[in-house]
């Protein structure tokens, strides 16, 4: 015998000789008792996957209370789509940038609880608290499908759950670093399709025979696309890697795939007849055009000098400062932002190889800026392939495939724009993949090098959930969007009338509050406080004449127009009514 050989013969004698602790749970008739029992249990119970997942819904629910007033400009747009379709039905809901299931979510939970303007926001993030529990859970499924795949039958329990301890400590650094309950977007569901779908690949690998992971492919991804429409994209570059693995997946793939078009179908198509041409849609697009052709968003696109111009952008009423109105046909609390694909249409996206390269630096510089919290998976993963190559190992192919998906669909957020919230679900897998990959089943230093990086990991993340706990007592103030909405109510400024902004209102949620419409901005503020007082009196009653009842303004510069226009006291923000 050699050397390897012998070795084998000793492992499988000691498992003989001495079973070890079952995979699962430790069974009554194999432990000690004991306090040596009670602490193996103990160690089971808290590093095990449900109690990761109590933990991070604890964590979630935490971060949502924390953040109950904050809001982002895409959550305004959700939450007017989920008044539309409260109001006119679920027709409302279909819009050819915003996808229609978090809004859908959003109208059911007001349904629920029917909360007041003031604490509307509150009871958002609580929602999306609850789809970070989800979210958990859809990765527990992954975790757990995951180990199944890769540990063998005979597996101790000590094993599996560092596995499963090191797969949250990369949850915690990910899911909470842009994409945590007090974002308000579907990227949280993105992570749960994304998790579920992984999981089921891995199912899939493991019962080729049975129709039902397929189906259930199938209809996890059309679900996400309803979510986020790049979860089709996402979806079918999975099931080509299915194909890839082995050609016996083949019928049973186009059954996932037709699974998935069919339940995508309705959206899909009024998506389509909403654009005028077939679409699953518009907004990767519209990010191409705004982050690698350079059409500023934001603002109100009003066309290209030389280029292309909108089919239907918004009104010009002054050139300098540039002053533009959008009434109608649009709703919502700010219509520029409520139907992008509207104002947009007419901008083409077009390959340009300068801007492409400028657009890849961009995401590259993300991925470096992010570096710090690569390094322990990055040193972790080395090490183990060293053992591995000395140990002449060869990896796991099964998860070839899993690490080709993340790669893939992590370069094609690169060509256009990535954030954290977009990457997140990804890295995710990308690790899990590469850890399994060339992580050994019966060689515990590679385990206990593992169980080092999870730690060094979690380190921080403990640290956070610490500061979390300890601000839930601090007493703070009054939402500062809360008291501008009293205050412009105070002056006879009433829910559905409309106000034009200083600026591109995108973080002025006061608007949203109170109820009211924002129908035309002053784009260039800078420009409009360096305004003689007649110029300004000027474009103040051009203004006024839109049908706006009030023009708001943040950090206006002391001493413009002090007698016209009135302070929001203990806030940045000031008002002059307009009209009569």
């Amino acid at each position: 015998m050699n050397r390897r050989e012998l070795r084998r013969a000793r492992i499988q004698k000691k498992r003989t000789a001495a079973p070890e602790i079952p995979f699962a749970e430790p069974a009554p008739g194999r432990v000690p008792t004991g306090f040596r029992k009670s602490a193996t249990r103990f160690l089971w119970v808290i590093t095990s996957i449900p109690f990761w997942c109590f933990v991070a819904a604890s964590w979630g629910a935490i971060s949502a209370w924390l953040y109950r007033d904050w809001m982002n400009p895409d959550g305004i747009s959700y939450m007017d789509l989920a008044d539309n379709a409260l109001q006119h039905g679920p027709l409302a809901l279909v819009n050819a940038h915003w996808s229609p299931l978090y809004p859908a979510l959003i109208a059911f939970w007001k349904w629920l609880f029917h909360p007041t303007a003031a604490r509307e926001f509150a009871y958002v993030h609580a929602l999306n608290g609850s789809i970070y529990s989800v979210a958990a859970i859809c990765f527990g499924f992954f975790l757990n499908q995951f180990l199944k795949l890769r540990l063998s039958p005979n597996e101790n329990w000590i094993r599996k759950n560092i596995f499963a301890t090191f797969g949250f400590s990369l949850f915690f650094l990910y899911m909470n670093a842009d994409i945590t309950p007090f974002v308000v977007t579907p990227d949280l569901l993105l992570a749960c399709a994304a998790f579920m779908a992984a999981g089921l690949f891995c199912l899939v690998l493991r019962h080729r025979e049975s129709l039902r992971p397929y189906l259930a492919v199938g209809c996890v991804l059309a679900l996400g696309y309803y979510a986020k429409s790049v979860v089709l994209v996402m979806g079918l570059v999975l099931l080509i890697l299915l194909l890839a693995s082995s050609l016996e997946h083949f019928k049973h793939a186009l059954l996932a795939a037709a699974v998935m078009l069919v339940l995508a179908a309705p959206q899909i198509l009024l998506v389509s007849k909403r654009v005028g041409h077939l679409s699953i849609g518009e907004t990767g697009r519209l990010n191409y055009v705004w982050w690698v052709n350079g059409i500023q968003p934001f603002v109100g696109w009003t066309g290209t000098p030389g280029g292309d111009v909108p089919m239907h952008g918004p009104r010009t009423i002054f050139d300098n400062p540039q002053v533009l109105e959008f009434a109608t046909p649009i709703v919502g609390t700010y219509p520029l932002w409520y139907d992008p694909a509207y104002w947009y249409e007419g901008a083409k996206a077009r390959f340009n190889a300068s801007q492409q390269i400028v657009a890849l630096r961009r995401s590259l510089q993300f991925y470096a800026g992010i570096f710090n919290d690569l390094k322990w998976p990055i040193v972790g993963l080395a090490v183990l392939s060293v053992l591995a190559i000395w140990r002449r190992g060869s990896p796991n192919w099964a998860f070839l495939w899993l690490l080709i998906w993340s790669i893939g669909i992590l370069f094609m957020y690169s060509l256009e724009f990535t954030e954290y919230r977009y990457a997140a679900p990804l890295l995710i897998v990308f690790w899990l993949a590469a850890y399994g990959a060339v992580l050994k089943r019966d060689n515990m230093p590679e385990w206990i090098v593992l169980l080092v990086v999870a730690g060094l990991v979690l380190a921080p993340r403990i640290k956070e959930a610490a500061s979390q706990y300890q601000a839930l007592s601090r007493p703070r103030g009054e939402f500062e969007h809360v008291v501008v909405a009293r205050n412009l109510e105070a002056m006879g400024i009433r829910s559905g009338d409309r106000i034009a902004t200083v600026g591109a209102p995108f973080v002025d949620f006061y608007a949203r509050i109170a109820r009211l419409r924002v129908i035309a901005q002053v784009s260039d503020e800078a420009a409009f406080w360096k305004l003689t007082q007649q110029h300004a009196e000027t474009v103040e009653g051009a203004l006024g004449k839109t049908g706006a009842k009030a023009l708001v303004a943040r950090d206006r510069p002391s001493g413009f127009q002090d007698d016209r226009w009135r302070q929001v006291p203990g806030t940045r923000f000031s008002f002059l009514r307009l009209g009569p």
